[in-house]
């Protein structure tokens, strides 16, 4: 079979979304798939994302893309994300009556929202709304919306999410990952507490490093060195 996928998050971008597609092209192309990514590399016209300078937003990508998925042929496509990509993908899948599934990821109403609220709180609320409705209905005509966890799927229902919702559920490479490690901190002044991951707010870092034992009672503290909101942790 040949799959597309769609994404606004691909290489060279290092995040859960590039991540998570990564393997599953590698897995569906061991079981004879042939697997196809379009991001937002194979594009002329970009620009920053604003706040977030990582992330490329792709400008008006619909001619492109309508030429590059009529070169593939596909016989399914996945819709990954909800930018410029994800929606002129949705637009073509829609004006040639093609069904296609799609995946929540991000938390995205709540990542606009308190990008927003750092310069104007009063907006908090509103730009939530507005962006939940908008996500409700980029993901309204997917036969199937991918998610990763029960709480994600509690939060698209309770949102008003009426879609079919399948469980795109994390995986361990276990040759990379073993359970041997336990005494890696050992000589570590205890408790430790350990966040592995991007920093950014939508990942609700503050809740860990300074809210957390780690700040209050002076432990040692590691910290990674990727996210577009790195500064603000002192």
């Amino acid at each position: 079979m040949k799959i597309l996928i769609l994404t606004d998050a691909w290489h060279p971008q290092v995040n859960g979304v590039v991540r998570t597609y990564e393997h599953i092209r590698d897995e569906l192309e061991n079981q004879g798939h042939e697997i196809k990514v379009i991001g937002p590399e194979d594009f002329p016209r970009k620009i920053a994302l604003p706040f977030y300078k990582e992330i490329k937003l792709v400008i008006l990508p619909y001619k492109c893309l309508k030429k590059m998925i009529e070169q593939f042929a596909p016989d399914a496509i996945h819709i990954a994300t909800e930018g410029p990509i994800g929606w002129s993908g949705r637009k073509y899948c829609l004006r040639k009556n093609i069904p296609f599934t799609t995946s929540y990821h991000t938390h995205f109403p709540h990542y606009v929202a308190e990008r927003i609220a750092n310069y104007m709180p009063f907006l908090r609320s509103p730009v939530k709304s507005i962006a939940i409705k908008t996500i409700r209905r980029f993901h309204k005509p997917a036969t199937t919306i991918l998610i990763a966890t029960k709480s994600l799927e509690d939060q698209l229902r309770e949102w008003k999410f009426d879609n079919k919702i399948r469980r795109l559920t994390r995986g361990v490479k276990t040759d990379q990952f073993s359970p041997d490690g336990d005494k890696i901190f050992e000589e570590t002044k205890k408790p430790i507490a350990l966040y592995v991951g991007r920093i950014s707010l939508e990942k609700k870092y503050r809740i860990i490093f300074i809210y957390g034992v780690v700040r209050k009672q002076g432990h040692r503290r590691q910290r990674p060195s990727y996210g577009n909101t790195k500064r603000e942790i002192s």
